[in-house]
């Protein structure tokens, strides 16, 4: 009975949501979080006046993305084929601030 009830608890939290699991994003956030091919992680900054999303892509050679709150394309500070980005935002990594890992793939 006791491997049964670990089992169904188990069974709950692997079906939650984002939002169910308490994270903190926006609703298209979560949505990215959710299709495939899923971010290795999620962190929230402050960057340019705003709170951004940084969405690290979870293998090589792929940008990792920078959004706003209502899931607009920034810039993508890094990643790629080089590894530089594209170009937009060089100057992410030493400008934003209060960074926060608000979702880590399992």
């Amino acid at each position: 009975m006791r491997a049964f009830r670990l089992i169904f608890i188990a069974f709950l939290f692997s079906n939650m949501t984002c939002e169910e699991a308490g994270i903190d994003a926006p609703a298209c956030i979560q949505t990215l979080i959710k299709t495939d091919p899923q971010p290795i992680e999620v962190w929230r900054y402050k960057f340019d006046g705003q709170m951004v999303y940084y969405v690290a892509a979870d293998c090589c050679d792929q940008f990792n993305s920078v959004y706003d709150s209502n899931c607009n394309l920034i810039c993508h500070p890094s990643g790629g084929i080089a590894g530089g980005g594209d170009g937009q935002c060089p100057e992410f990594h030493n400008t934003a601030t209060d960074g926060v890992l608000i979702w880590k793939k399992k």
